[in-house]
């Protein structure tokens, strides 16, 4: 049977748009990446943005890395095979701005995090990146809802699993970095991330191929453990409800 593969360079207007709904099947790894990731993306973009010369749609374009999906052509719906850590952390950052950004601007970027839900048209709010199901929920309460970022400061982190610690961190790292920067540098930067920031998104239907691409690939930020690589095989080859049952007793070790 042939097998689709489709590569396409997006924005991140598109990224975060109405294109894909980003998930993180249960065989991923938890959310790795430390403070000293997270700072090193931010500096990349400021290098750029707090020394331009003019508009922001004629800064020069940042290249952020291919990401690879399980995904029907016309179909939103996105299994995230390789690109988690920077989707979650750029959704971390457009979080942060929302918080510290003027309402006008703030309202612009509430739809790169979801598509608010409509009592009148009957649908409910629609996350743009849900991570793994025992992070989600944690995830959009204390990051994506409207203010809850601003009160991660209050947390006791060391009280949380590894993975929501360093979303906290990262949360609170941004913030922090933000606050410093100004209105103007802040409306820069989400404009800048919006309009001349890209991904390469490379899907396919199957997740067998979507895994060969995903193993000649290399991703920015840190390298997959032996441990993460057993896992997302051991997992990603199992069928439902036995893959759920065996990735809560694994995440369960992980914590």
């Amino acid at each position: 049977m042939k097998v689709e593969i489709h590569g396409e360079q997006y924005a991140l207007a598109d990224i975060f748009g109405g294109k894909f709904a980003f998930r993180m099947p249960r065989y991923q790894r938890p959310y790795s990446w430390e403070e000293q990731h997270a700072e090193e993306l931010l500096d990349d973009l400021l290098q750029v943005v707090l020394h331009r010369t003019g508009d922001v749609k004629d800064l020069p374009p940042y290249f952020l890395g291919t990401i690879v999906l399980v995904k029907e052509r016309d179909d939103p719906a996105s299994e995230v095979v390789d690109g988690q850590q920077r989707l979650t952390t750029i959704t971390l950052l457009m979080s942060a701005l929302r918080a510290v950004l003027p309402q006008d601007a703030s309202d612009e970027v509430t739809p790169f995090l979801y598509e608010k839900g409509s009592q009148i048209k009957g649908t409910t709010t629609h996350y743009r990146v849900m991570l793994r199901k025992v992070d989600n929920d944690f995830f959009v309460k204390r990051i994506l809802e409207p203010g809850a970022i601003n009160q991660i400061r209050k947390l006791n982190l060391g009280d949380l699993p590894d993975s929501q610690d360093r979303l906290c961190r990262n949360a609170k790292l941004y913030l922090k970095r933000l606050e410093t920067l100004g209105e103007e540098g802040c409306r820069c930067l989400a404009g800048y991330l919006a309009q001349r920031c890209y991904l390469v998104a490379v899907s396919t239907p199957d997740l067998e191929s979507a895994w060969r691409i995903f193993s000649v690939l290399n991703e920015r930020g840190m390298n997959l453990t032996h441990a993460d690589i057993l896992k997302s095989e051991i997992l990603g080859s199992m069928k439902e409800p036995v893959q759920s049952k065996y990735a809560d007793l694994w995440e369960h070790a992980e914590r």
